[in-house]
């Protein structure tokens, strides 16, 4: 898994690669570029594929940047209300009643690249709590994410699998309690 804090300037990086691979798809040449006097609807063609290569990308990028925040807010809230849920109480997030036997599940995504050189990623979305709304579009999301972009690089099929596999069941369930233990660990390792 990447460490979320790396990811914006990962996919910032990746927006480069890409927006620089969609422009010269769009220009013919990643495609076998084609002459404009000869094959108007080729350079049409290519075109469209650069548009939508760009904007696939960039909408990526916006929906886990979200995701990666959203995910931060709520460790943050469960950091400042660790106290008050270890003393057994229950608080409010967002509307929702949150106590250390809420259970939270997050999906994930898988995405590799074959340029420049062959490599992938895991990408997880924020936490749910378990009745929460938005769950399948966002597992469907991730799923669908995984199986256009997760099975370009060679190694990267077993990451392709594991990840449907989690997303088709339901994706990776944890109790608050879970969350704010592993959440101990890694401020008392920091220290």
């Amino acid at each position: 898994m990447i460490d979320q804090r790396l990811f914006p300037h990962i996919t910032a990086g990746l927006i480069i690669i890409f927006g620089i691979s969609g422009v010269l798809t769009g220009q013919g040449v990643l495609t076998g570029g084609a002459k404009p006097a000869q094959e108007p609807s080729a350079i049409l063609a290519n075109r469209i594929a650069g548009g939508v290569l760009i904007l696939v990308v960039v909408s990526l990028y916006f929906f886990f940047i979200t995701e990666s925040h959203r995910s931060n807010t709520f460790l943050t809230f469960l950091a400042n209300n660790r106290k008050r849920l270890l003393q057994g109480e229950t608080v409010s997030f967002r509307g929702r009643e949150i106590s250390l036997r809420t259970e939270t599940t997050r999906f994930q995504a898988c995405i590799s690249f074959i340029f420049p050189w062959p490599w992938g990623m895991k990408l997880l979305s924020s936490y749910y709590a378990k009745t929460q709304p938005g769950q399948l579009r966002t597992a469907l999301f991730c799923s669908i994410i995984t199986a256009l972009f997760g099975w370009l690089g060679v190694w990267t099929i077993v990451w392709l699998l594991s990840t449907l596999g989690v997303n088709f069941r339901g994706g990776h369930k944890q109790t608050v309690s879970e969350i704010l233990s592993a959440i101990g660990e890694v401020s008392t390792s920091g220290e």
